[in-house]
C-alpha cells in the first residue's frame, strides 16, 4: 500500500514556507530546514487504514488512495517515531498543523478568560449588594 514515491510527490507539489524549503513538524511546531533529515508521515497510518474498515473506504475512493497529498505531512523524525501507527489527536496536529491547535488553544484561553472578567465586573457586584 505504501508507494515508494511519496516523498518525491509530495516535495514536487509543496515547496515550504515562503517556497524556501523550510518545512515544519506539523506535530511538534519544530522548523526544518534539511530536506533529508523531514520524516514524510502518513496522517492515518497504512497500518491503521489496514485495519479499519471505513479508512480503507475512504481511501478507496481517491486517486492515489493512502498515498494520497491529502494524506501526507512533514513531520520530524523524534515525531515519526512516536506516533507511530497512532490516531486521535495525532491525526489531528497532522491535518490542521501545530500552530493551528495551538493558535486555538490560546483563543479559547482568551475567550474563557474575557468571560470570566465580564462575569467579575457585571455579577460580582450585584451579589456583594445582594449580601449586605
Amino acid at each position: 500500500m505504501r508507494a515508494d514515491n511519496c516523498r518525491y510527490e509530495y516535495f514536487k507539489h509543496h515547496h515550504g514556507m515562503l517556497g524556501l524549503n523550510i518545512f515544519y513538524c506539523h506535530y511538534c511546531g519544530k522548523l526544518l530546514f534539511d530536506k533529508h533529515k523531514i520524516a514524510i508521515d502518513h496522517i492515518n497510518a497504512v497500518a491503521r487504514v489496514r485495519h479499519s474498515r471505513w479508512l480503507r473506504w475512504k481511501y478507496r475512493w481517491k486517486k492515489d488512495g493512502i498515498n494520497s497529498l491529502s494524506n501526507l505531512t512533514t513531520s520530524c523524525i523524534a515525531c515519526n517515531t512516536a506516533k507511530r501507527d497512532k490516531g486521535g489527536a495525532w491525526v489531528i496536529r497532522g491535518r490542521v498543523g501545530w500552530m493551528a491547535v495551538l493558535f486555538r488553544y490560546v483563543v479559547i484561553s482568551l475567550f474563557w478568560y474575557a468571560g470570566y472578567q465580564v462575569f467579575i465586573n457585571t455579577f460580582l457586584p450585584l451579589i456583594r449588594e445582594a449580601w449586605k
